[in-house]
């Protein structure tokens, strides 16, 4: 039987309208469903005291598309998630390859194994330098036929300001300072030696650092005792009190790492250590100075490349490294020396005229996550992952950078999703947030996602996950349901 024409038209705009009418029906599903989810678990009792933000947008080639939005426009503190916001920026503007230095040299000269001058570490921002390259340094100085230096050991870390660290006494790891000198990311691994009498030492021992132990230790070896760790300065370096309870555990656990209060100085004394090692002699003392125009330059060590401090910064969301990048942003892009206020203008400004965000829903007042006064609304930060998504260099690094739903925080595994994502945590505050990304794999659709959880009012501490995990899950449940229904049909 022919067709006419007229029956061909008739019969396209019919299946055209049948084809639209189920896609817009699968696509309104998630977001119904998702909505009405949602609406059931935050009405439990825990959210009762609780602020919570959505956004959910469906990301296209050319535009995004909101699945879902609650209190989207309301500010909150961000945590750690803030740290992505900070890693776009470096790679915008330094490139996935850039290496940030630390600057080996010295005043005078050498003559029959004697440098006759200061030798000098000049730091420049390189947040990533281990006692390993200050040994290969020492290694170098000592193949060089040098075997004393008659001068002092002169650290510069003008590169960017001096800063006290802001939570003295504590001594606890994420608390370690940036600077434009560094070292071991500026923290201090102790050891057990004995425990009867109890004895702890560091891992790479220094004139730096001394110990004071006013801890117990418990013999049970599932015991953890998590030690309060104190940190007072002194001319000669860092004293460290260690009190409490102290079991075999807290070692493993990482609750025996300490963060220096003068990375300057802490990386001079490293250097020495070094040295002494190949049998170099130290004449002189270790003081503080800048490096002179006519210095000799002996050796340029170079960081990481920023690809991988930025995998660092995220999946360890290490603020020592977040501050460091700050003062670099502020040093390259706004004056020297490098400042957090500096590198905060630049940041604001990247925010408003590359992402588009609305300046009354943003407030930053530090690049850690730490500040409780740090403000971002769900629809700003879903500006900053359209454009990690819409930009092959930002992805490429971004998401490199993201944990996945297998990690520890998670530990999901869905069948047809693959979920990135960064936490931030203010524990004792009440404030847990989580953002990312979610890809279907079946339909190749990419979703982002920002949730931010602050509690208002006094209550029980917020561990990650404790508000925003039951609300991503429940996300991530639907969107996986639903492909598997499209699937099936």
């Amino acid at each position: 039987m022919l067709i006419t024409q007229d029956q061909l038209k008739t019969l396209f705009f019919i299946t055209a309208a049948m084809y639209f009418f189920l896609y817009a029906t699968l696509s309104a599903s998630p977001r119904n469903d998702i909505e009405q989810s949602l609406q059931q678990i935050m009405s439990q009792s825990k959210y009762s005291n609780v602020h919570v933000g959505i956004q959910i947008n469906r990301l296209d080639s050319n535009q995004s598309t909101v699945l879902y939005e609650k209190n989207s426009t309301r500010s909150f503190v961000p945590a750690s998630i803030i740290k992505v916001l900070l890693s776009a920026y470096a790679v915008d503007h330094w490139g996935a390859d850039y290496q940030f230095q630390t600057v080996v040299g010295y005043n005078g000269y050498i003559q029959n194994g004697e440098l006759i001058g200061n030798l000098i570490i000049q730091g420049k921002g390189n947040p990533t330098l281990t006692h390993n390259d200050l040994e290969q340094i020492a290694t170098q100085l000592y193949r060089a036929g040098v075997r004393r230096v008659s001068g002092n050991i002169i650290y510069d870390n003008s590169f960017f300001d001096s800063q006290i660290p802001q939570y003295l006494p504590s001594a606890k790891y994420y608390y370690a300072p940036g600077s434009a000198l560094n070292v071991n990311f500026n923290r201090i691994k102790l050891r057990l030696v004995s425990t009867n009498p109890l004895k702890i030492l560091s891992v790479y021992p220094t004139s730096y650092e001394r110990m004071v132990i006013n801890a117990n230790f418990l013999d049970d070896p599932l015991a953890l005792g998590r030690p309060s760790l104190s940190v007072y300065p002194r001319s000669w370096g860092d004293e460290f009190v260690i009190a409490g309870n102290l079991g075999q555990r807290d070692y493993r656990s990482g609750n025996l790492i300490v963060s220096v209060t003068r990375p300057g100085l802490y990386t001079a004394s490293v250097l020495k250590t070094a040295l002494e090692a190949q049998n170099i002699q130290v004449g002189g003392h270790i003081i503080q100075g800048e490096a002179p125009s006519s210095m000799h330059v002996f050796q340029v060590l170079n960081s990481h490349n920023l690809d991988r401090v930025i995998n660092r910064l995220n999946q360890d969301s290490d603020n020592m490294i977040a501050s460091v990048l700050m003062k670099n942003i502020g040093a390259f892009f706004h004056s020297l020396p490098g400042t957090q206020t500096k590198g905060l203008i630049e940041l604001t400004d990247y925010c408003k005229d590359t992402l588009g965000m609305k300046m009354d829903e943003l407030y930053l007042e530090d690049g850690t996550g730490l500040s409780r006064n740090n403000q971002i609304s769900p629809r700003n930060y879903s500006k900053l992952l359209d454009r990690v998504y819409r930009s092959p260099q930002l992805r490429d690094v971004i998401f490199e950078a993201l944990l996945d739903q297998r990690s520890e925080y998670l530990n999901w595994n869905y069948k047809n999703l693959d979920i990135l994502f960064k936490t931030g945590t203010l524990a004792n505050s009440g404030v847990n947030t989580i953002a990312g990304f979610i890809k279907d794999r079946q339909t190749n659709n990419t979703y982002s996602f920002v949730i931010m959880a602050n509690r208002y009012n006094k209550g029980r501490a917020a561990y990650t996950g404790f508000y925003t995990n039951p609300i991503l899950e429940q996300v991530a449940h639907i969107l996986n349901q639903s492909t598997s229904t499209v699937a099936g049909k």
